[in-house]
């Protein structure tokens, strides 16, 4: 499995802010040090069709909306991060990758 990473500091400016950065799949930290919630990323995630999973240490609960959105609870096994990541690439779109998921 290859991975990179893109870490942004708080919700805005979103996913748009990079055009050359294209996404097979991300994890939302769900609830931001200042209580800021990143559902408006996860909003810009889901109209171009990114799958996404929220991971969080906080115990309330997910919008409505998102309720067939995986979470995964902080603190988490490798083995979790690994499985959680492997579900969304294999829901990803095809884009032209060329690596497989291994």
């Amino acid at each position: 499995m290859v991975c990179l990473v893109h870490q942004w500091i708080g919700v805005e400016p979103g996913i748009d802010h990079d055009p050359a950065v294209s996404w097979d799949a991300a994890l939302l930290d769900f609830r931001l040090t200042q209580g800021e919630m990143t559902y408006p990323a996860a909003d810009q995630l889901r109209a171009k069709g990114v799958p996404f999973a929220f991971v969080t240490g906080w115990d309330g609960d997910v919008d409505p909306q998102y309720c067939d959105v995986p979470v995964l609870r902080k603190p988490f096994s490798e083995a979790a991060l690994k499985s959680c990541l492997q579900m969304l690439i294999d829901k990803a779109p095809d884009q032209g990758r060329e690596h497989e998921a291994a």
